[in-house]
């Protein structure tokens, strides 16, 4: 899920693993400025035994914008052997931007592991000094510090990148620096882009796990916009 701020927004997300052996990993990211406020309400439901899901979340707020993540962690009876993860941590770039984290557990199983995590914190100023000193401007030096706080969630993807020649639609574009980020039922487009780093620029193509998309699948879906 990737959250970019509202007026006021609300993002519901229910996973729920119904077969022995299951696994599912769900990730979020967002970032919220002047007066936004943005809710996640997150639910992971164990209905089956063996089952396993890791959850993270990532928010970086600015000016005096809010967020507010909740989690819930449901293990259904005879769920048994259930291993369950959640967290959410959130970076304030300003004294008035403020972050709540509501995890939760529902257990109705004896034989499980439910952990839960969560940090809220300012940028330390023991991160910007050590960079600044070795010349770095202040908004570089911020720049590398949220980028660090949110790498933890791109690795949690398998990236293939494109070859240097290959093409993703047919009007002669050149795809070059095109990453394809696989996970489960959605594969995310995305580009390097000099001046903000990595972004998004398509999302969405349901396929195979273990075969990501072909070039083919991808022209069908990917928006003229990838100039």
């Amino acid at each position: 899920a990737l959250g970019f701020g509202s007026a006021r927004g609300h993002v519901r997300m229910q996973t729920r693993l119904s077969g022995p052996g299951a696994n599912a990993r769900v990730t979020g990211a967002y970032a919220t400025h002047g007066r936004q406020h943005i809710d996640f309400d997150t639910t992971q439901e164990h209905a089956a035994p063996n089952t396993t899901s890791d959850l993270a979340f990532r928010g970086v707020l600015q000016g005096r914008s809010s967020a507010v993540w909740k989690g819930n962690i449901i293990v259904d009876p005879g769920a048994q052997k259930t291993d369950a993860f959640q967290e959410s941590r959130n970076l304030l770039l300003s004294k008035r931007a403020h972050a709540d984290a509501i995890p939760g557990l529902e257990i109705q199983a004896n034989d499980v592991r439910c952990t839960h995590a969560a940090a809220i914190a300012q940028v330390d100023p023991e991160q910007l000094f050590y960079l600044r000193s070795h010349g770095l401007p202040e908004a570089d030096a911020k720049r590398l510090v949220i980028e660090g706080f949110l790498s933890a969630l791109v690795e949690r993807f398998e990236t293939r990148v494109f070859e240097k020649n290959e093409k993703i639609i047919e009007d002669g574009k050149d795809a070059s620096g095109l990453h394809l980020i696989a996970s489960g039922e959605v594969a995310v487009i995305g580009r390097d882009d000099p001046e903000w780093g990595q972004r998004v620029v398509a999302l969405v193509v349901p396929h195979d796990p273990s075969a990501p998309p072909s070039l083919a699948e991808l022209r069908a879906h990917v928006k003229a916009d990838l100039a």
